[in-house]
Parts: structure tokens; C-alpha cells; sequence
């Protein structure tokens, strides 16, 4: 869980020397937000000129962490020498890199467009864990209602 905690603090303090403000969002702000009534992550919001980062942590007895990147200039997509599958993100299959980090932890990555390019990061120390906040994401508004315009996956 560290290690996820310290990959989270990485990505964040990189788009905090770029972003305007950065805050955490409270339980209620975030389920709302998200469109679910609750949720199993304690999230950030960064906003920087061109883009907006969410941060999740997860709550006990969960461990991982969630990236979800909105804007126009993501990190491109890389192999990292990973196993694509092709997985349903709320009503959307998407492509997803599995891959172990170099610190052992386990990542998936997935990216599409949707009005914008969205990055979605999710990171555990176990799978099982992975597959628990996937299943989060899926339920959130943007993954599971109907798509205003095409959302497929970039690969």
C-alpha cells in the first residue's frame, strides 16, 4: 500500500507544480460528483490549465489507488511490456495494459477519448483489489451512462 501511496504522491506532485489548486474532496462531494452514493476512495481534484487529475486512495481493507486524467495532453500509451486485455469499464469494453511496475506492484492503464482524453490508472498490491476498483469506476456516471459521442479505445 505504500508503494501505490508513493507512485499517487509522484503523479500528484508532478501536476501540482503545474496546477492551479489542488484540494480534497469529502465523501459526500465525491460520491456526488461521481454519481454514486458512496464510494471506497478518498479523492483529490488537480486542476491545472489544460486539465483536470482525480486521485483516489482506497479505505481499509482495500489497498490501491485510481488516476483518472481529463484534458488533451496525456502520457502516451506504452506496452510496459504488458498484457492487453479487453475489459468492460461500466457499459464501454476497453482496452487495458496489465503490468507489474518495477516496485511489484500490479497497474492497469487504460485511455480513450470522450470529448477529451481520459487516462485511467488503477494500482494495487493485489488483483483482487484491482478488480474491486474497476468495478467502482464502472458505476461512476461518465463510464456507465450512454456516450454523447463515440468513446472507443486507443491501442
Amino acid at each position: 500500500m505504500q508503494r501505490v501511496v508513493l507512485v499517487v504522491m509522484s503523479f500528484g506532485i508532478t501536476c501540482g507544480v503545474l496546477a492551479q489548486n489542488e484540494r480534497v474532496m469529502s465523501d459526500a462531494e465525491a460520491a456526488h460528483f461521481w454519481g454514486v452514493p458512496r464510494t471506497q476512495l478518498t479523492w483529490t481534484d488537480v486542476t491545472g490549465p489544460d486539465f483536470h487529475v482525480y486521485n483516489g486512495i482506497t479505505k481499509p481493507p482495500l489497498s490501491g489507488a485510481v488516476s483518472i486524467y481529463m484534458g488533451d495532453y496525456p502520457e502516451p500509451l506504452s506496452d510496459y511490456g504488458a498484457t492487453v486485455v479487453d475489459v468492460k469499464l461500466g457499459n464501454r469494453t476497453m482496452r487495458w495494459y496489465k503490468f507489474r511496475r518495477d516496485d511489484g506492484t500490479l497497474a492497469q492503464r487504460t485511455q480513450f477519448h470522450f470529448g477529451y482524453t481520459w487516462d485511467v490508472w488503477v494500482y494495487s498490491d493485489r488483483q483482487s483489489d484491482l478488480d474491486v476498483l474497476v468495478k467502482e469506476l464502472s458505476s461512476y456516471w461518465m463510464f456507465s451512462s450512454k456516450p454523447t459521442s463515440t468513446a472507443t479505445p486507443k491501442g
